[in-house]
């Protein structure tokens, strides 16, 4: 497989998974500022913050505002981590390997993107936020249900699944990171817990923490279940976990059966980083060492992309969040 092929995978993964992660963010935070005490500016320089770039934001908007808000994380062509912007740039990598990917996946990717691409955000308010970011979810789940179910297991695969997986756990631990520095304020204690479960909700794993932990919502129950649990598929062991079994099926090398060694760096820094995460134990994941944890951890996954990216990739041409 040519390069340039193995990186447009790559980047459809990471894209493809960067816009899930950003709709399901924007759309528990959009619905759980009704429940906040903090001033409605605080809440949208939360939602830019966290999707978007808030200099940039500050530059072009001002005040911190919610059709302002909505616009620059979800709408904004320039700014290049909108989910405008995710969408686009998976399409356009998929358009350029259109002729080896199944034609079913190009149709509903840019089915998508020419509906998006008309959407504007006042009329995403005037009709249902609700409603439009469930479209937004069933239609990346539309497109990620299909790849796995058409897609032939070889290098294709295997490189989107990468790119995929290593944006998972990127995500994740931003989502982490972003919730266990926010926790001064007056009204702390009272709204951390509502933030915890915000988290669980983002990721889609509420229903399966309550199922282990009952109504234990605190914050190491919650971290473990996001960081080490193996059987969540969007914490950080089980992204870590995939992303190294499909770096051990490139190498494997699926249509040419020649190893290719230049993975062993990156499956080197995979399975560190994999027994890293089994030798946690309660005390790392209490919420005053908790931030260590995850920028060890975010360090780990930030050299393992760079890493991918520097043996295989000329140049890092993409926007990474």
């Amino acid at each position: 497989m040519l390069n340039r092929t193995a990186e447009a995978l790559l980047w459809i993964g990471r894209y493809t998974e960067r816009a899930e992660n950003h709709v399901r963010l924007i759309d528990v935070l959009y619905h759980l500022r009704e429940n906040e005490e903090d001033d409605e500016c605080s809440v949208w320089h939360r939602l830019v913050n966290a999707v978007g770039n808030p200099e940039v934001y500050e530059l072009k908007y001002g005040e911190y505002e919610e059709i302002s808000a909505l616009n620059h994380v979800i709408f904004d062509r320039e700014q290049p981590n909108s989910l405008f912007s995710c969408i686009s740039q998976a399409r356009t990598n998929l358009r350029n390997i259109r002729e080896k990917i199944p034609s079913e996946l190009w149709e509903v990717m840019n089915g998508f993107f020419l509906w998006l691409k008309d959407s504007t955000v006042e009329q995403m308010l005037q009709q249902s936020p609700h409603l439009f970011f469930r479209r937004i979810k069933e239609s990346l789940s539309t497109y990620q249900g299909m790849s796995q179910s058409i897609l032939y297991r070889d290098e294709y695969y295997q490189w989107s699944e990468c790119g995929r997986y290593l944006e998972r756990c990127e995500n994740t631990l931003r989502l982490l990171t972003a919730i266990s520095d926010d926790r001064s304020g007056s009204h702390v204690a009272e709204h951390f817990s509502l933030r915890l479960q915000s988290v669980l909700q983002v990721a889609g794993g509420y229903e399966g923490f309550r199922r282990q932990n009952s109504d234990n919502v605190d914050p190491e129950a919650v971290a473990a279940f996001m960081i080490t649990d193996g059987y969540f598929p969007r914490s950080i062991h089980f992204s870590v976990r995939m992303l190294k079994e499909r770096l051990e099926a490139i190498q494997r090398g699926n249509s040419s059966r020649i190893k290719d060694t230049r993975l062993n760096k990156p499956l080197k820094l995979a399975g560190k980083m994999s027994s890293d995460l089994e030798m946690l134990d309660d005390s790392d994941l209490a919420p005053d060492r908790l931030g260590d944890a995850l920028r060890g951890l975010s360090r780990s996954t930030e050299q393992i992309g760079v890493t991918i990216s520097s043996l295989f990739f000329q140049e890092e041409r993409e926007v990474i969040a």
